[in-house]
């Protein structure tokens, strides 16, 4: 019995010790989010035969979606929603070889807006994820989703949209996505 009492007594006596308050301690930070910068007019939109570029359509707190689509080509964008209500349909990564066709018919959206996520910050631009765009609704089907590629500076638009027909040109896919603007949100760790 005084062998577990004392056990018991070292590894309360062990423990970290409390803080003791300063009288001049800072408060610890606080969370803010941030809006994206620049504005909607900070993006040039390209022109580029094959493709149809929109015109940005505003969400309010300066966010903003625009949609790519290119109007050819021999692949197609896997759009077809699955059981969990994600978009499971296609290749999921990229071909190896972007001309061998009968390695990946299907290309799901998720693989070229990844690369293209992957592109931008190897150029060293800041990219706020991939998947429910901006003014995308996810009670619907694919087209209401509005499956971007993020970026959250309007400045760095017009090179995501351009890094997107890209790829969706060297893979040859037929379809739509798009290029998204938005601030990075306060998240406070549990």
């Amino acid at each position: 019995m005084g062998y577990r009492l004392l056990v018991l007594v070292l590894v309360i006596g062990c423990g970290n010790p409390a803080p003791v308050a300063s009288p001049r301690a800072e408060p610890g930070p606080t969370c803010k989010s941030r809006e994206p910068l620049g504005t909607i007019d900070d993006f040039v939109r390209p022109e580029r035969s094959g493709f149809e570029v929109a015109k940005p359509r505003s969400c309010g707190k300066g966010e903003g979606y625009i949609r790519i689509e290119r109007t050819i080509g021999t692949r197609s964008l896997g759009t077809g929603q699955g059981t969990g209500g994600g978009f499971d349909q296609g290749c999921t990564s990229l071909p190896a070889d972007p001309s061998d066709q009968a390695a990946c018919p299907v290309i799901n959206p998720a693989a070229i807006l990844m690369a293209a996520y992957t592109e931008l910050e190897h150029r060293h631009i800041e990219v706020n994820g991939v998947g429910l765009g901006p003014c995308g609704d996810v009670n619907g089907p694919y087209a209401t989703w509005n499956m971007a590629a993020m970026v959250t500076d309007w400045k760095h638009a017009t090179t995501l949209v351009l890094v997107i027909s890209d790829l969706l040109e060297r893979y040859d896919v037929a379809g739509f996505v798009g290029a998204g603007v938005r601030g990075v949100p306060c998240v406070i760790p549990l």
